[in-house]
């Protein structure tokens, strides 16, 4: 029987250990659903026209026959909405022949009964606007919460297998230390001892930094449109596009809903000035689609979320202009 020299019994062992140690590192990529990474998981909006025609440049105006004279029972919220929709006309008409004499000639009161019908329509048009604007919203950010929630899982696996790997490696250069030391072969001891060190500290820092990224799309990004401000949205209905942009009333800290949800979002800290060393999340956040860590993805899901928000604030309104001008010419 041949017998060899201790330390040349133990690289077996180191080489082994290495090789393990090596092949747990590399695991596979995160598995992140195609249809959210590309946005076919969100069928794309119908742009519906509004009751008017927006001019060619500029943001909305006013529709066509809005005049600025106040309404008898209507408040300034109210007719602000009715403007939106462009059916202020419509409004004071109803609240007109409320207001007149009872019982109304027949001709009047069939007049009346079709300008409520036509309020109505134009009211439930616009709610059907909103909840589909909000809807299709929604859905970018569940799945830009979808994508970072697989990457995150990625990453608290490979976290993990960091951690094994530490624990596992120091354990093993640990045991091959000791061989070397039972065959008097200090020097050779001290250096495993040095290497096994090392493992446990680089794959210990390594769990506390690991991340993911992946790519996702953005073909119809509303936090663009809302960036960018064009005269004309090609994913917002038009009615929505007009509340997001309308000027608010005197005295209101920002000019539109459009600025004020702006200047939260810089407050919030999401968006980064133009010389900050992150400044190209804004690219992310603003562009057709790129390479996204996951901090990145929440961000984006929270801005689309507010703005979710502010769509639906306008069906309170939509609620509030019925409830005045149905109140006032039931």
């Amino acid at each position: 029987m041949i017998l060899l020299p201790a330390k040349l019994k133990s690289r077996p062992l180191l080489i082994f250990g290495a090789l393990a140690i090596t092949g747990c590192a590399g695991t596979p990529g995160p598995t992140v659903s195609p249809r959210d990474v590309s946005g076919a998981s969100c069928a794309p909006a119908a742009v519906m026209p509004a009751f008017f025609q927006p001019p060619a440049n500029g943001l909305p105006a006013p529709a066509a026959g809005e005049d600025s004279e106040p309404i008898a029972g209507l408040s300034p919220v109210a007719l602000r909405t009715a403007d939106i929709l462009g059916i202020r006309p419509l409004a004071r008409d109803i609240l007109t022949l409320a207001a007149a004499e009872q019982p109304l000639p027949p001709a009047e009161r069939e007049r009346f009964l079709q300008l409520r019908q036509l309020f109505s329509e134009s009211v439930l048009l616009a709610s059907l606007e909103i909840n589909g604007a909000a809807g299709q919203i929604d859905c970018e950010a569940i799945r830009a919460n979808h994508v970072a929630n697989s990457l995150s899982e990625a990453r608290e696996q490979r976290s993990q297998r960091y951690e094994i790997i530490a624990i596992v490696g120091d354990a093993l250069v640990g045991i091959a230390g000791g061989v070397l030391a039972l065959g008097v072969n200090e020097t050779a001891a001290a250096i495993a001892d040095i290497v096994g060190g090392n493992l446990a500290v680089g794959f210990g820092l390594a769990a506390g930094n690991v991340d993911e990224e992946h790519a996702f799309q953005d073909p119809r990004n509303y936090l663009h449109e809302l960036w960018e401000a064009p005269p004309r949205s090609s994913v917002f209905p038009e009615t929505v596009w007009r509340f997001l942009n309308r000027p608010l009333p005197e005295g209101a800290p920002w000019p539109t809903l459009r600025e004020e949800l702006i200047a939260e979002w810089r407050d919030d800290g999401f968006i980064t000035q133009e010389d900050d060393e992150e400044h190209k999340r804004n690219d992310l956040l603003f562009g057709a689609g790129g390479v996204y860590e996951i901090e990145d993805l929440r961000v984006k899901a929270q801005m689309l979320e507010e703005l979710k928000t502010y769509v639906n604030g306008m069906t309170q309104q939509l609620h509030g202009l019925s409830r005045e001008v149905f109140g006032h010419g039931g």
